[in-house]
């Protein structure tokens, strides 16, 4: 697997410049050994819209409930999980629960 530094669709000027002084080369093709180094590694994921993974993330009438999955080597351990998020009595979402009762 070979990534590329992805550099938005949104010219930022000086963020070449902010990469190479955290000593991130932006034009080198990184491998997965140059991204996950080590013997003990850890993937997570949850899922935002609905894929062949993961389910996307449901709203419910008090909150919403998301899907992720987490999986360590050398073990090849998998484990999924279903977060149930409330947002009743929560401030920044108390907006949506209003818009969905």
């Amino acid at each position: 697997m070979l990534v590329n530094v992805w550099r938005g669709e949104k010219h930022d000027e000086k963020r070449s410049e902010r990469l190479k002084a955290a000593g991130v080369d932006p034009d080198k093709t990184y491998s997965q050994d140059d991204l996950a180094k080590g013997d003990q590694l850890a993937f997570v994921a949850s899922g935002i819209t609905k894929g062949e993974l993961l389910e996307g993330v449901r709203f419910t009438p008090r909150g919403a409930i998301v899907h992720s999955l987490c999986t360590r080597l050398p073990s090849g351990t998998m484990e999924n999980s279903v977060t149930h998020l409330r947002f009743v009595g929560h401030p920044v979402y108390e907006y949506i629960v209003r818009s969905r009762v």
